[in-house]
């Protein structure tokens, strides 16, 4: 798929790719970092288990399981309530190649702002509604903490996004124009 016409007052665009094996790795090292994190927060909340583990039956499982998908739609429609705020069209999906559920606002110019706002909103609602849930009764507080790991670990390359983003110059746009073409336009001509 190639690149739509470079806007008025635009360098000519750039691809926009992931870094697929960086970001596996990095998905990890969230994981870990929000097992211990998360983890000493619900430790302060709750104390010891009982008998200092917790055991899971096949109950436990269909709700881990359960929270671990819910947690993925969440996250994406998140993405998509505030794409919608900001006035785009949203498409969620699929895609086999990552594999991953995505939304995107396809085939439109997505401000830096817009686009910097839409990637850590799920980052910042899920952890701001999870953290006070793990001081819940222990089912809510465990499907909270695992809520909480599982979209801090699945946010990585919302956060890689909004580090290349934050690099880049005010006026820069973003242009999805499918699942596997992402464009970046430079302003030709940046404000200092």
């Amino acid at each position: 798929m190639s690149a739509p016409d470079t806007p008025a007052g635009y360098r000519p665009p750039e691809p926009f790719t992931y870094p697929s094996g960086f970001l596996g790795v990095a998905s990890v090292l969230a994981l870990v970092g929000s097992v211990v994190g998360f983890g000493a927060i619900l430790w302060v909340f709750q104390g010891r288990p009982e008998g200092g583990s917790i055991t899971f039956g096949l109950v436990e499982l269909v709700v881990a399981f359960l929270t671990v998908i819910g947690t993925f739609v969440i996250h994406e429609a998140i993405h998509g309530v505030v794409f919608r705020l900001l006035g785009y069209r949203v498409s969620f999906g699929f895609a086999a190649s990552v594999p991953a559920l995505y939304t995107a606002a396809f085939d439109q110019f997505v401000t830096r702002r817009d686009n910097l706002l839409t990637g850590v909103a799920p980052l910042v609602v899920v952890t701001v509604v999870g953290i006070p849930l793990l001081a819940a009764p222990i089912p809510i507080a465990l499907v909270a903490y695992l809520a909480l790991l599982v979209n801090t670990s699945g946010g990585v390359g919302d956060c890689y996004m909004a580090w290349r983003l934050w690099r880049l110059p005010d006026g820069t746009l973003c242009y999805d124009a499918d699942v596997r073409h992402s464009y970046l336009f430079r302003p030709a001509n940046p404000e200092p």
